[in-house]
């Protein structure tokens, strides 16, 4: 009886032995993974490096749309559009009087006959008018009547804008104006400075291309009024065309 049981104890002790073999495995044997799952492992470090890119060109086009909408909400400054320049600077007003121009930094232009502030003024175009008359030296001959008997000088002209007066200047004066105005429309491209309300518009041109193709005396005199501000409301008071 012994005997015959000997194999059955044999066997049991031959599994539990396996047992034990596996139970008592070093802890650094480890199973062998799935391809799959090496797979997955293999792609962590790419992912780690593509996420920053990926952050920054997000941010980067984030940026550019907040840029382009803040554009489209606030329109870059245009002198053609004197809306949307900055206030204080979009209008030709030199106040009521010449004491109250001179501290605002006016001077008087003898091509726009009106006080302006120097964001206003082309002084270089207006240098070049003055030098564009048919006088002596490409002088403008200015006069008190109507008449053209009493001359006056650019300082005297000046003077007229605290009482709202007027000068007479000739007909050919008054063409050489309506062209050079034509330029500093066109220069405004680069200089930049704000077209007075007074001349910003087809009234204007209108009454210069009436003027200019008149064909009656040129050294006709015509009166012209001298403006403290050339953007009020009633500044067009353009000088008759007979």
């Amino acid at each position: 009886m012994s005997k015959s049981s000997d194999p059955f104890l044999s066997d049991v002790s031959s599994a539990s032995d396996s047992d034990l073999e596996h139970s008592h495995a070093p802890p650094n044997v480890r199973k062998t993974k799935s391809p799959r799952k090496r797979q997955r492992q293999q792609r962590h470090p790419l992912t780690a490096a593509i996420l920053p890119v990926c952050c920054i060109i997000t941010g980067w086009i984030l940026g550019i749309a907040t840029l382009y909408a803040f554009k489209l909400l606030v329109p870059e400054p245009d002198v053609f559009h004197p809306e949307t320049l900055a206030r204080g600077t979009n209008l030709c007003d030199c106040g009521a009087n010449i004491e109250e121009a001179l501290r605002r930094g006016c001077v008087y232009d003898t091509l726009s006959t009106s006080w302006l502030p120097p964001y206003c003024r082309d002084a270089e175009l207006t240098a070049k008018f003055d030098k564009s008359g048919d006088g002596p030296n490409g002088e403008w001959s200015y006069f008190a009547d109507q008449q053209g008997i009493r001359r006056l000088s650019v300082e005297e002209i000046a003077a007229l804008g605290d009482t709202g007066g007027h000068f007479w200047a000739s007909r050919y004066w008054h063409r050489a104006h309506c062209l050079f105005y034509w330029q500093k429309q066109f220069r405004q491209r680069d200089t930049k400075v704000v077209m007075e309300q007074r001349f910003d518009g087809l009234p204007h041109v209108e009454h210069c291309s009436r003027l200019l193709l008149r064909t009656t005396d040129l050294s006709l005199l015509m009166p012209v009024p001298v403006l403290m501000n050339s953007s009020a409301a009633d500044a067009l008071r353009l000088s008759p065309e007979t």
